[in-house]
C-alpha cells in the first residue's frame, strides 16, 4: 500500500484544509472575526481622537516649519481621527471573548502592534459587559482596574488609558502611602489629618486627595504600577540605617563609616 505522504509537509499539502475544518468544527473558536458580532469601538476611537487632536494640531504647526513632507500625513489623522486596524479589532474581540468565559487571557504580538491600546479596549469592554448583568444595581457605577506592567510602560499604560476610555482618570502608584489611600478609611482620616493641617504642601496635598476621593467615586480607575515597585514591601527592615548626626557634635572620624543598627541605634563600625 503506497503511503499518503513521505513527509509531514505533504501530509499538510494533501489535508491541511480537511484537518483544518475538522478541527473548527469540533473546537470552534470563541470568537470567530466576519461571524460574531464585532466588538463596539466607536466611544473608545471617539475618545481618544478628541484627546489627541490638540497635539496633532501641535504637531502639524511644528510639521509645516521643519518637516513639510509630514504635512498631509498629519492632516489626515486629523480629519479621519483615530481608528483601530482590522488585526487590532480582531485581537480586541478575541480577548473579550476569552475573558467572558475564562479568567485570564493571552495577547501576543510583536512590539508596535499596539498591545497596551488593545489591552485597554479589552479591559473596558469586559468590564462593561460585566456590569450590565442583572446583579449590578447601578449600571453608570464606575469600575476599577489594577495594571501592573513592566517599568517603562508605566507612563505609557497611564496616557493610553486616559487617551482610550470614557470617564477615566489613570494614576501611578509608586510607594505604599498612594497605594493606602485607595482604601476608605485611611483615605477619610487622612484627609482630616490634611484640613487640620496648615502650610502649603498640606494644602496640596489634600487637593490630590481631594481628586483622587471624586475620582474614586464618580470616574473608571485605572490603578498603574510597575512590576519592580509591586515586588518592594512596605514592612522589609533594612539591616542597618544611617543616622542623622548632630553638626555641633558629630561622631569621632575614627568610628568608621557612620551606620547605625536599626534596633539599638549604636553606630556599626569598620574593624
Amino acid at each position: 500500500m503506497q503511503p499518503l505522504a513521505e513527509n509531514l509537509q505533504e501530509l499538510f499539502d494533501h489535508c491541511g484544509g480537511d484537518m483544518a475544518h475538522a478541527i473548527e468544527k469540533r473546537l470552534r473558536p470563541l470568537y470567530l472575526h466576519g461571524k460574531d458580532a464585532a466588538p463596539d469601538l466607536d466611544i473608545l476611537q471617539r475618545n481618544r481622537t478628541e484627546k489627541q487632536r490638540p497635539n496633532l494640531r501641535l504637531a502639524l504647526a511644528a510639521a509645516r516649519e521643519e518637516r513639510p513632507q509630514l504635512v498631509p500625513r498629519i492632516q489626515r489623522q486629523i480629519e479621519n481621527g483615530f481608528r483601530f486596524y482590522p488585526a487590532q479589532v480582531k485581537a480586541i474581540g478575541e480577548t473579550v471573548a476569552m475573558l467572558r468565559h475564562h479568567k485570564a487571557g493571552f495577547m501576543v504580538a510583536d512590539c508596535g502592534a499596539g498591545k497596551t491600546a488593545m489591552g485597554a479596549a479589552a479591559i473596558h469592554l469586559t468590564m462593561e459587559r460585566r456590569r450590565n448583568r442583572p446583579r449590578y444595581r447601578r449600571k453608570d457605577a464606575p469600575y476599577r482596574v489594577l495594571v501592573m506592567c513592566p517599568n517603562h510602560l508605566v507612563s505609557k499604560w497611564q496616557r493610553e488609558a486616559e487617551w482610550l476610555v470614557p470617564n477615566c482618570t489613570a494614576i501611578i502608584v509608586r510607594t505604599f502611602p498612594e497605594v493606602s489611600m485607595l482604601h476608605r478609611p485611611f483615605r477619610q482620616r487622612r484627609i482630616r489629618e490634611l484640613r487640620a493641617t496648615e502650610g502649603v504642601a498640606a494644602k496640596r496635598r489634600l487637593t490630590k486627595a481631594l481628586a483622587l476621593a471624586d475620582a474614586l467615586k464618580h470616574r473608571n480607575l485605572y490603578v498603574i504600577m510597575s512590576k519592580d515597585t509591586a515586588k518592594l514591601g512596605h514592612d522589609v527592615a533594612l539591616p542597618c540605617a544611617v543616622p542623622r548626626f548632630d553638626k555641633d557634635h558629630p561622631p569621632d572620624p575614627r568610628d568608621g563609616k557612620w551606620a547605625a543598627c536599626p534596633n539599638c541605634g549604636d553606630l556599626l563600625v569598620c574593624k
